[in-house]
């Protein structure tokens, strides 16, 4: 009974907006369908069922949804050109040799990561909230969000399954859902869309 009657968080929301993501690319990868947002839609209406959102929590968190799904398409429209391949929710690890012989894994789960058509990789990490955003490219080169440098790392390790060694990271980037994007190899560190 307590799960039929517990409380919906916004980690409940960003939850279901990463799954329809997540659904979403993997059955059409790079190639968006002409009728994206109607499917982005259909399949967040079904992850809001399946979820059991309560009406007095869905009213306001389906027009955020709705809006979400508007600057998604906006942005993917134009960041798609050059993607080859979608890959999402990739776990992955590193070993690290100590030097007593005993090992250091580094784990991480990447929430996307694309391939280009030049064979570079862009790593990307969905937000739905505040919280994990780095404010500047100066917070992130000063080490407060080191998540997106771990799992590039790890890429050029080898250690995501089913994907290759890559040698070339194109970039890492937060996509603050509805908001913003922020690249945090490039000069220009915040590109409100």
């Amino acid at each position: 009974m307590d799960k039929l009657d517990r409380n919906f968080d916004r980690r409940d929301y960003g939850n279901l907006v990463h799954r329809t993501i997540e659904l979403f690319n993997r059955q059409y990868g790079a190639q968006m369908p002409q009728n994206a947002k109607d499917e982005l839609l259909r399949i967040g209406a079904e992850q809001f069922e399946q979820a059991h959102v309560p009406t007095e929590v869905r009213v306001f968190w389906w027009p955020k949804f709705e809006q979400t799904t508007d600057w998604l398409l906006k942005v993917e429209q134009q960041y798609r050109v050059g993607i080859k391949e979608i890959y999402n929710e990739v776990e992955g690890q590193m070993k690290l040799p100590l030097s007593d012989g005993r090992e250091f894994i580094i784990t991480g789960k990447a929430d996307r990561i694309d391939v280009t058509d030049s064979g570079a990789i862009n790593i990307i990490d969905y937000k739905t909230g505040s919280s994990g955003y780095p404010n500047s490219q100066k917070d992130f080169k000063l080490g407060y969000e080191p998540q997106l440098p771990v799992e590039a790392l790890i890429a050029l390790n080898g250690g995501y399954k089913d994907l290759s060694v890559f040698s070339n990271i194109g970039s890492l980037q937060f996509w603050k859902l509805g908001s913003a994007t922020m690249a945090l190899n490039e000069e220009d560190s915040t590109n409100a869309v």
